[in-house]
């Protein structure tokens, strides 16, 4: 019985300091989080001679592997009223797909959409994508300019669907105060690129009211007047 018992003994011992380091091991090997986000919602009130009431939601999710493609998505919502009388209705949804092309460099493709009836905006959607170059990039700041090409749809309330390009630039700071807490700005910029029909150089009205030559000329001064000619006395 006693080598049984020895034996016993000594795979408890071997086993036993073999637990804590497969603990470490394991968390040393741990996957970095892959998915991050935020939710947020205000409500302000006011009285007085106008009683208005201001709410607003805020969502942002970031997937990053670690790898070189980033996924971000977010949504805003704001609502307003004064008196009991709706006076804002906004809603911004937004979808951003990046592939790092090096540690500061990336390209980029985007889906916004905005519907704002109180500025006469059924829906807006601008599909682009463009480049991106990360100016400052360290543990706690970053700092990204991004710009490029798209094309937008916009829906008025009453107006026929308008289409148009757009020149497409950005800018977004964002600064870690923990591993789990970050402040972010951003601040996105779209341009229409309208066509237009050429326009004509303006006739001046001299030019307008008589012709560059209506008679021969002679020896004689004459002038132009709705077409004819006219002496002009000596």
């Amino acid at each position: 019985m006693k080598p049984n018992l020895s034996c016993a003994v000594l795979s408890i011992c071997l086993v036993a300091p073999a637990i804590p380091a497969d603990a470490q091991a394991q968390a040393a090997a741990a996957p970095p989080r892959v998915y991050t986000g935020s939710f947020g919602a205000g409500l302000a009130i006011t009285g007085g001679n106008t009683a208005t009431k201001n709410f607003n939601l805020t969502f942002d999710l970031t997937r990053d592997p670690k790898t070189k493609n980033v996924i971000k998505a977010n949504a805003l919502y704001i609502r307003s009223n004064a008196n009991g009388v709706t006076t804002g209705d906004h809603l911004a949804l937004g979808f951003r797909d990046e592939y790092s092309l090096s540690k500061r460099a990336f390209v980029y493709a985007a889906l916004p959409y905005v519907r704002d009836p109180f500025k006469q905006i059924s829906y807006l959607i601008n599909p682009q994508g463009g480049f991106g170059y990360k100016l400052v990039t360290t543990d706690k700041n970053t700092f990204t300019l991004s710009g490029g090409l798209g094309a937008v749809w916009e829906k008025d309330i009453g107006i026929d669907v308008k289409t148009s390009g757009t020149i497409n630039a950005g800018q977004s700071y964002s600064y870690k105060l923990s591993d789990t807490t970050s402040i972010r700005f951003n601040y996105p910029y779209s341009m229409p690129i309208t066509r237009r029909a050429p326009r004509s150089l303006p006739r001046s009205p001299t030019s307008a009211r008589r012709p560059a030559r209506c008679a021969p000329p002679d020896t004689s001064p004459a002038d132009c007047r709705d077409g004819k000619t006219y002496q002009r006395p000596r």
